[in-house]
């Protein structure tokens, strides 16, 4: 899930001219590598997901001399379905955190009522993390074929017309 989130908020606002682009986004990338959980959750949740109409209005960059783009990458949907993504991503970091600080340094595989209780523990989180998994790879999926879409617009003839017509 922590990679699926790295993809998805690597690419998912960029801006530049043809001459930083690439460098904002490597920039963009190296800092998202080192980028811990809690990071990641809250970047995704200030960044990606947007509660029915409630998008920032678009800057305006003054004094800028070479052509300027931008992309922004959004999931969108009712209050409810932000809603559910946003607590999922809560859990996922309490958990994980729980999980790292909390169990793993006291557990012992020696005691068979405690393997019981830990076998069971860790089933219920896999079950919810597979769910979990399922809708951000879904959403990475959604950008991927988003950005095709886009690149294939850019290099299309009907494009190239419509420029030349201008």
């Amino acid at each position: 899930i922590e990679v699926t989130l790295k993809e998805l908020l690597k690419s998912s606002r960029f801006e530049g001219s043809a001459a930083t682009l690439a460098a904002m986004l490597a920039k963009r990338a190296e800092e998202l590598r080192t980028s811990t959980l809690g990071v990641l959750v809250g970047l995704v949740k200030s960044e990606l997901l947007v509660a029915g109409t409630d998008i920032d209005a678009k800057v305006v960059h003054e004094n800028v001399l070479d052509d300027w783009m931008s992309h922004t990458f959004h999931i969108s949907g009712s209050p409810d379905f932000v809603t559910r993504r946003a607590d999922d991503l809560d859990w996922l970091l309490t958990e994980r955190n729980a999980l790292a600080h909390d169990f793993l340094p006291r557990w012992s595989p020696r005691d068979p009522d405690g393997l019981r209780t830990t076998m069971h523990f860790l089933d219920e989180q896999f079950a919810r993390l597979q769910r979990i998994r399922a809708d951000w790879v879904e959403h990475l999926e959604a950008q991927l074929h988003s950005k095709s879409l886009l690149a294939s617009l850019l290099v299309s003839p009907e494009l190239d017309a419509v420029i030349e017509a201008r």
